[in-house]
């Protein structure tokens, strides 16, 4: 049924400009094409509610609107996609409001969606006293944290297999995971699902690849000395490390990060780059126009937090 709704718009679109002289530009055909998908997945709402559609209907009425020229001004192309953002940002506000746990509905699966469930364990070795763990994630929600497990890593995850193509390997210390959109499909596709726990006995790194991902990062109880993120077009939310000293780089493209410390934790914050807003509760700026946080001379660990950003949105708290 999408499908044939797009053809029978460029359809349309191409007899406009034929028989009607009516000039329409390559830009706006693309603009309406993709609104009309967005709109197509949003409208799945009523058949099966989850939050990734209610963004989808928001953002695909966006681009409506800005290819008719409704809005107040034409939309340029970090606007547009800092407003994807912000369309899914208000969709899993709505859904967490209006749907989850307050209305529950039933609905029986679609034999042609093919969720594939992935598990992967890897043993702790005595002899190993850090691991390094790299993961390269599209269109995923991420999370991360400790567990009471035997394991030194315990992953599991859930994605279409016909969207996603998912890679693990492992040798010694190294851990290397990624979850890819295969560039053949233009579905447009519910976000993979990965969790991954880790042994709070344990000391780790980790290097993140996050293109259009929610990721919430919990390394509280754990070892964690070192971490480097490259993130676009995402969500991020960061609670330190409140057992070791630790070191964040981060770069960042338009990227909301949300970083909470634990109450003995101090941070050294450093930024480049553009922010559209920054709220740093309880921290002051030095004179080399670095931050601290209120407790950093009675913390008992502190967290070094590099951040390069290209128009991203940053939050420090202290909880």
């Amino acid at each position: 049924m999408k499908n044939g709704l797009i053809l029978i718009i460029i359809g349309i679109i191409l007899l406009m400009g034929i028989v009607f002289n009516v000039s329409i530009g390559f830009l706006v055909v693309l603009e309406i094409i993709f609104g009309l998908i967005f709109i197509a997945e949003g409208l799945k709402i009523f058949k099966k509610p989850k939050n990734d559609q209610i963004g989808s209907l928001i953002f695909g009425t966006i681009l409506i609107l800005d290819a008719f020229k409704v809005l107040p001004k034409t939309l340029t192309f970090w606007q547009i996609i800092l407003l994807l953002i912000a369309s899914y940002l208000v969709g899993e506000g709505i859904y967490m409001l209006f749907f989850k746990g307050a209305i529950r509905f039933k609905f029986n699966k679609n034999p042609e969606e093919k969720e594939e469930k992935f598990e992967a364990d890897v043993p702790d070795n005595s002899l190993i006293k850090k691991y390094d763990i790299e993961t390269d994630f599209d269109w995923t929600k991420l999370s991360l944290n400790v567990s009471n497990i035997e394991e030194a890593v315990k992953i599991r995850a859930l994605s279409d297999k016909d969207i996603f193509k998912k890679s693990f390997k492992w040798e010694s210390k190294d851990i290397i995971l990624s979850n890819k959109l295969k560039v053949s499909n233009i579905k447009i596709p519910e976000r993979a699902q990965i969790n991954i726990k880790l042994n709070k006995e344990k000391e780790y790194s980790l290097v993140g690849i996050y293109n259009v991902c929610d990721v919430f990062l919990d390394m509280r109880d754990i070892k964690f000395r070192e971490l480097n993120l490259k993130m676009t077009a995402s969500k991020l939310v960061i609670i330190p490390s409140d057992k070791i000293d630790s070191v964040i780089d981060a770069d960042l493209e338009i990227t909301s990060v949300s970083l909470k410390l634990p109450h003995n934790v101090g941070i050294v914050l450093s930024q480049k780059g553009e922010l559209n807003f920054k709220t740093f509760e309880g921290l002051e700026q030095r004179d080399d126009g670095t931050y601290i946080s209120s407790n950093y001379s009675d913390a008992e660990f502190i967290c070094y937090f590099n951040i390069s950003s290209e128009i991203s949105k940053i939050n420090v708290q202290i909880i």
